[in-house]
């Protein structure tokens, strides 16, 4: 039986938990990516509830109706954004372990 050279291994390992480790950061950066979009849509509808009014009292239904579905759609968002950091971690783990089995 062939063992790998132990210097793959301890490089292996390292890089491994440096990927593991790297997740939170990655999936910080991805929930403020989809936190920022989510924002600016808040701002946007904001100004336009102040355009509309009082004119057009229309706009507050309207711009309600909006803001449900960017809520929804910001969770989900940040779902989909946990998902692929981990997803990441999980490809990074077993490139790792693909290395030292090779």
């Amino acid at each position: 039986m062939n063992f790998p050279d132990p210097k793959v291994v301890v490089d292996s390992i390292g890089d491994g938990a440096l990927t593991v480790v790297n997740t939170l950061p990655d999936a910080g950066k991805r929930l403020l990516n989809v936190g920022a979009d989510y924002a600016g849509q808040i701002e946007s509808d904001i100004s336009a509830i102040k355009s509309g009014l009082p004119d057009n009292p229309g706009v507050i239904v309207d711009t309600g109706v909006k803001l449900i579905g960017q809520t929804v759609s910001a969770g989900i968002g940040g779902v989909e954004a946990l998902a692929a950091s981990f997803l990441n971690t999980l490809n990074g783990v077993k490139t790792e372990i693909g290395r030292v089995i090779r």
